[in-house]
């Protein structure tokens, strides 16, 4: 990763973390790496590159939106809806002006 990616990859990490609502422990976890990594990675000290494509795959992310500069909010919208029983995803969905 070039060094913008590098920054991209760090600040959707911290978005995600955020995001989950987990601590830096669980989240460490999910990520399958450990917290003091996650918290290299989060600090800038470690790049994480060698498993940044670990990370995207446990996330169900592709590594382009994981490293670049693109919102994740739409990716988190739909992991989040598909979570949702049939009949409520519709209705939420029916609420959504066309």
């Amino acid at each position: 990763m070039n060094t913008r990616q590098q920054a991209a990859f760090r600040r959707n990490i911290k978005g995600l973390l955020k995001a989950s609502g987990q601590t830096q422990e669980v989240y460490a976890g999910t990520l399958g790496i450990s917290a003091g990594f996650l918290s290299q990675i989060l600090s800038g000290e470690r790049s994480g590159e060698r498993k940044a494509f670990d990370i995207a795959n446990r996330l169900g992310i592709p590594i382009c939106q994981l490293i670049t500069d693109h919102n994740l909010e739409s990716h988190l919208i739909y992991q989040k809806l598909n979570k949702l029983a049939p009949k409520d995803r519709k209705k939420f969905l029916q609420t959504l002006p066309e």
